[in-house]
């Protein structure tokens, strides 16, 4: 059984994050004044060519004059239409430009948290689609006060012809309020459930297409097709839902339409058989309905296109409200200092503690490495250094200290890191090497820092040699050679502090006991901090540190914590 699509009229999200968008971006006033003052334009002309329409209606139109008026407006109004729908495309475009601008900048704020708690792949959608909502609300205000402007100088217009009468016409607005609220609860709902499908398989495809060649050597192709499958039916549920939900607000504002013009027939027809009104009076009466009718069924479409804002903007409104990452502090640092956890706990909920009650230190000028099993709390560590995240008790200083004071964009300046995945931006392999530095260099420096990542060689067998472009999913470069890449990276910012995940662990062993040396010799007096498996690395090691299960077991130097951990024996035993 396929999974069953629902809209649940519930509770709705707030207004005040959708508000704020507009709060923050840019908005192209310039263009909305456009559309505004071409919408009063198009209504006044409207409500004139309603006299023009009555009188060809009667019969009564004579004269030349007449026939320029007519042929006149006609011209205008075409013109307007042909100006508002241009400004409205510029607007729109520009809007939606303005809000990727905002949003991605948001983006590249956001805490490392965020990332984990929703896949990077399901906020791909909400800067390439999402945004296109963003104008939609704001267009839709201008142009509702328009069409209010021509309602009311339509109403004016009857008020002076019909006098009591008028009532009529103002019978048929608790119809229109009615069923532009139903109209707009459904389009809120569809379009916040068509959003979310869209998220869901734009994270799918992104996912799986970077990782073929892990489908392909588990001869897991069937089972990803019949995943794909049902994300594909799924997405045709959700899209055969919304034009089912969709198509039914044009009935509801055809059945709007309907029951006002019966009332008006039934009631003009009523005086004019009494005699209380004359026929041509009640033609006039209809034209004037007719545009009282079309900027109400406008209106409706207005709100539905409100409403669509709302749901559709929903994920980016509370991207935009989410607190920024906090790398506030006043303190620089100078020269090289020890970094100390003291009684640091983190978990990623408060269920699951990870680090607990940890206390140790990492010596400057040394080069340390932490070792223990998968689990135990060893990348946490590095992403307390790189303040992805903070403690949950306990403090984490750098010298004399603590590293929340210290200001973040600073620290990053002085931290090299290094990880085990894919590193790698698309661009050239000298954009890469060189991705973040901005600071004069020479090429004797960058060349140097290439073969002391051991990507020399590689790199000139390439035609293009320092202009090989990379291509994220189908690079020319194996794993291990794009770690070197990412390790040449590192070199060429010189950092005083480097921070090396599994950097080495695609890298064979000869070669990677190569690189080992040349970084050791770079680093030299400056901090290094690893976590490898490679057993020559860990024996060179000035510091020890072993986790167990979010435990210190021990720290110290290579021969103290062999004494004293018995997890540590075990790691010498299996590297043997």
């Amino acid at each position: 059984m396929g999974k069953k699509i629902r809209i649940g009229f519930g509770k709705e999200a707030s207004w005040g994050p959708l508000l704020n968008i507009y709060k923050t971006v840019k908005i192209p006033w310039f263009m909305l004044f456009l559309v505004v003052a071409i919408s009063f334009g198009s209504q006044y002309i409207a409500v004139i060519m309603a006299r023009y329409s009555a009188k060809i209606d009667t019969g009564t139109m004579a004269g030349g004059s007449f026939v320029v008026g007519f042929a006149i407006f006609t011209l205008i109004s075409l013109v307007l239409e042909y100006g508002y729908d241009l400004a409205n495309s510029l607007g729109r475009a520009q809007m939606g430009r303005n809000v990727r601008r905002q949003l991605w900048g948001r983006m590249l704020r956001l805490p490392m948290g965020m990332y984990d708690r929703d896949e990077p792949q399901r906020l791909v959608s909400r800067v390439t689609k999402d945004t296109e909502f963003a104008y939609g609300a704001i267009t839709a205000i201008v142009q509702a006060v328009s069409l209010v402007f021509g309602m009311t100088i339509a109403m004016i217009e009857v008020v002076k012809i019909f006098g009591v009468y008028s009532w009529i016409m103002a019978a048929i607005i608790p119809v229109l309020i009615v069923c532009s609220i139903i109209v707009g609860k459904i389009q809120y709902y569809i379009d916040r459930l068509l959003n979310a499908n869209y998220s869901k398989m734009t994270n799918f495809y992104s996912e799986r297409l970077p990782n073929m060649t892990y489908i392909k050597t588990n001869n897991m192709e069937a089972e990803e097709y019949k995943k794909g499958l049902d994300i594909s039916n799924e997405k045709y549920k959700v899209d055969i839902t919304y034009k089912a939900w969709y198509a039914l607000g044009l009935p509801i504002q055809s059945l709007a339409n309907y029951i006002s013009l019966i009332f008006v027939l039934w009631v003009s027809s009523s005086l004019v058989r009494n005699g209380s009104m004359a026929s041509v009076q009640m033609k006039e009466l209809l034209n004037y309905f007719d545009i009282v009718m079309a900027n109400a069924t406008l209106m409706l479409g207005i709100w539905q296109v409100i409403k669509a804002s709302h749901g559709g903007c929903e994920k980016i409104a509370e991207i935009n409200a989410s607190p920024i990452e906090d790398l506030s502090g006043t303190t620089d640092l100078q020269g090289q200092h020890d970094i100390v956890f003291d009684q640091v706990s983190f978990g990623y909920t408060s269920e699951k503690t990870i680090l607990k009650d940890v206390s140790f230190h990492i010596p400057h000028g040394k080069t340390t490495v932490i070792v223990g099993e998968n689990g135990s709390g060893k990348s946490t560590i590095i992403r307390l250094l790189e303040r992805f995240d903070s403690p949950m008790t306990g403090d984490i200083r750098i010298g004399q200290h603590k590293l929340n004071d210290v200001d973040g964009i600073h620290w990053r300046d002085l931290v090299g890191y290094v990880s085990q995945g894919n590193q790698m931006v698309e661009g050239t392999v000298r954009e890469n090497i060189v991705y973040g530095i901005d600071r004069e260099y020479s090429e004797e420096e960058f060349i140097q820092a290439v073969k002391d990542a051991g990507a020399y060689d590689f790199i000139m067998e390439k035609e293009q040699q320092f202009d090989t472009p990379i291509h994220v999913f189908e690079s020319e470069f194996s794993g291990g050679q794009i770690q070197r890449l990412a390790i040449a990276r590192v070199l060429m910012k010189n950092p005083e502090y480097m921070i090396m995940d599994e950097a080495t662990s695609g890298i064979d062993h000869i070669k990677e006991c190569e690189i080992v040396k040349n970084i050791k010799e770079r680093m030299s007096q400056k901090t290094i901090i690893a976590i490898s498996h490679n057993m020559d690395f860990v024996k060179s090691a000035d510091h020890v540190i072993v986790l167990n299960k979010g435990y210190i077991e021990a720290e110290g130097s290579v021969e103290d914590v062999t004494k004293s951990s018995q997890m540590f024996q075990a790691f010498l035993k299996t590297n043997d």
